[in-house]
């Protein structure tokens, strides 16, 4: 098997079908407003991954492709971080629930770990989900400036849901810092979201 993104031919081959889609078209980036732009590269990735889904293409020709087309359409997250999640820290009726949704985008997703004042190191989170036997819910909650979400891409007008981590507060201890699928907003239409209150309604992994 071949370096598929060392091997000219392969990219060329990408190249070829990209240029022979609408979706994909640079012609009138640069004369974009930024709506249009937001739907241009929603379109984009789209595009790729009906092409992954209905030529069974692997994640490696979806990723030439969005790097030819360099066009971020708010997928990445969903791909990158909310499925692989799910994939590995779920288990089998976790992974039943939600991954046949995920996969054919009834729910796109983002990674929501990132605090204002802490990034990387995970144990210094400071968002708590706090579950009440009552209710059986789980009530979020970021106590301080520095634990609000920062920078969960995609969370703005696309992801429906959210991967939040979170430390898991369980009869008053702490058990730390846990994953948990929140939603985030309702779709609306193909390209674009209308939100409702973050965290208003959560759904447990």
């Amino acid at each position: 098997a071949c370096d598929l993104f060392r091997c000219r031919s392969c990219r060329a081959q990408f190249a070829e079908v990209l240029s022979k889609t609408s979706w994909a078209s640079k012609e009138q980036q640069y004369f974009h407003t930024r709506e249009e732009e937001y739907v241009h590269n929603l379109r984009c990735s789209l595009g790729i991954w009906q092409k992954i889904t209905s030529e069974k293409l692997t994640m490696d020709d979806g990723l030439m492709m969005r790097t030819l087309a360099d066009s971020p359409g708010g997928l990445e997250l969903h791909i990158g971080m909310f499925m692989p999640t799910i994939m590995s820290q779920g288990d089998a009726e976790q992974q039943a629930k939600w991954l046949p949704p995920c996969l054919s985008l009834q729910i796109i997703g983002t990674y929501a770990q990132t605090e204002l004042g802490h990034g990387t190191f995970v144990r210094g989170l400071e968002t708590t989900a706090t579950y009440d036997p009552a209710t059986q819910e789980f009530i979020m909650h970021s106590p301080t400036l520095t634990s609000t979400k920062w920078w969960p891409g995609g969370m703005g007008k696309t992801a429906t849901h959210a991967m939040v981590m979170a430390r898991l507060i369980l009869k008053g201890r702490d058990h730390g810092p846990h994953a948990l699928v929140v939603q985030v907003g309702m779709r609306d239409q193909l390209l674009g979201f209308r939100h409702s209150v973050l965290f208003a309604c959560l759904t447990v992994c």
